[in-house]
């Protein structure tokens, strides 16, 4: 379901990129508004619930770049195995990965 709300988000802000040539931070508290229930907006920080998960929007206008994020599983209860399986799968995937684990080196 995140998904879901993420390619909808990706996709209005598509829409308005092409159509305005910008993204204001206001366009997108409307299109996020439009499919979520914001808790709190501050700044360039827009918190939000989609289908009882908790998301968090940070966007960069200036760059015309935004990034959701969400928590997935507390790492306490994430067994070592499949902590390294998602970080091998994150440095092949993910274009701009942070922290990664990838051909043996973090």
């Amino acid at each position: 379901m995140k998904l879901t709300l993420v390619s909808l988000l990706i996709s209005s802000v598509s829409t308005i990129s092409v159509l305005s040539q910008s993204m204001s931070q206001e366009s997108l508290h409307e299109v996020i508004t439009a499919y979520a229930k914001v808790i709190s907006k501050q700044d360039n920080v827009i918190v939000f619930e989609y289908e009882s998960c908790q998301l968090v929007c940070i966007s960069d206008t200036a760059a015309d770049r935004m990034r959701i994020v969400s928590e997935i599983v507390e790492a306490e209860k994430l067994p070592i195995e499949q902590l390294v399986v998602s970080m091998h799968a994150n440095f092949h995937t993910a274009l701009d990965a942070r922290y990664a684990i990838g051909n043996g080196y973090l």
